[in-house]
């Protein structure tokens, strides 16, 4: 759950919710939970905005991707599989290992 830019989570059906946020101080513009370990988000850190993910349920996170324009939204398929697109209009895409720029035909 995002409130207010933070990234919040609950293990016991919403009694109780503790930030996950990556850097408490920048906040979360985009994410994605594909379950109850594996996130996906954006963090907005001017100048950069890099995609992290965690795979331990916000413990500790991972730099996954910046791209060299900042990134403006991600859809996930599944937990290995997704799309993070950047402000200039291109589209980069993961299948578990790296993302790869993806040339879509106009």
């Amino acid at each position: 759950m995002a409130n207010g830019s933070k990234l919040y989570k609950t293990i016991n059906k919403g009694i109780d919710w503790v930030c996950i946020n990556p850097n408490n101080n920048s906040p979360i513009t985009n994410f994605y939970a594909a379950d109850e370990l594996n996130v996906y988000c954006i963090v907005d850190n001017n100048p950069i905005r890099p995609v992290l993910k965690t795979s331990d349920g916000g413990n500790s996170w991972l730099n996954i991707l910046s791209p060299n324009y900042p990134p403006s939204s991600l859809f996930f398929i599944n937990k290995d599989v997704g799309f993070v697109a950047d402000g200039l209009g291109n589209i980069y895409k993961t299948n578990k290992c790296n993302f790869n720029l993806i040339n879509i035909p106009i």
